[in-house]
């Protein structure tokens, strides 16, 4: 995220949020990815591209989300994602739809929770807080999700999953606190130097 915010408002991440994503997105792929690094499938891939494509919808929504009206946004998201969902879905695979009280228990879920009120609650919360924050918080998925697996199963975490969700959460404190005062040091002069050179 401080990178793809980097090369679009050509604004210089705080050294703390990159340490901070870098912990996260180690933590993370602690928890999911099962085998080796290595042994990555089309799926993962399909995974990967839509959390960068996801990153920059954070990107753009929190350039937008202060200044535009509330309700349209959340309207003009919800449009564009159907628009695009429509028009590709068709590859996956063939398409079959037989009705049952399951299937509508489920379009009325994942339409009206999993994305109108998602939508809705994300975009009023961007208002308050950075893309960086949001993504990381968005990081915290798979906490939440073996959190209810225990609940409901009892699964319990591996040491490496463990591990993960330790990484996960120390990168969300190391951008919420204070900026490391060395590393910024070195950022700021940085900053100074190449801006003299610029010159």
């Amino acid at each position: 995220m401080p990178l793809f915010s980097s090369l679009i408002y050509k604004k210089l991440p705080k050294v703390s949020e990159i340490m901070g994503v870098l912990a996260a997105f180690t933590g993370m792929a602690l928890m999911t990815i099962q085998k080796s690094f290595f042994d990555i499938g089309l799926g993962d891939l399909l995974v990967a591209g839509c959390a960068v494509a996801y990153a920059f919808h954070i990107l753009v929504l929190g350039r937008f989300a202060g200044s535009a009206n509330l309700g349209v946004l959340i309207v003009v998201q919800i449009a564009t994602a159907a628009g695009l969902s429509c028009g590709t879905f068709w590859w996956a695979e063939p398409v079959h739809i037989q009705w049952s009280a399951g299937l509508w228990v489920a379009l009325l879920v994942t339409s009206l929770l999993a994305t109108a009120l998602a939508f809705a609650v994300q975009t009023w919360a961007q208002r308050y807080s950075s893309p960086t924050r949001t993504a990381l918080i968005f990081s915290m998925e798979p906490l939440f999700a073996w959190a209810t697996s225990y609940v409901v199963a009892g699964e319990v975490l591996s040491r490496r999953a463990a591990f993960g969700g330790v990484l996960i959460l120390a990168g969300i404190l190391m951008v919420e606190l204070k900026p490391i005062p060395g590393f910024s040091f070195l950022v700021s002069r940085f900053s100074l130097l190449k801006r003299t050179g610029d010159r």
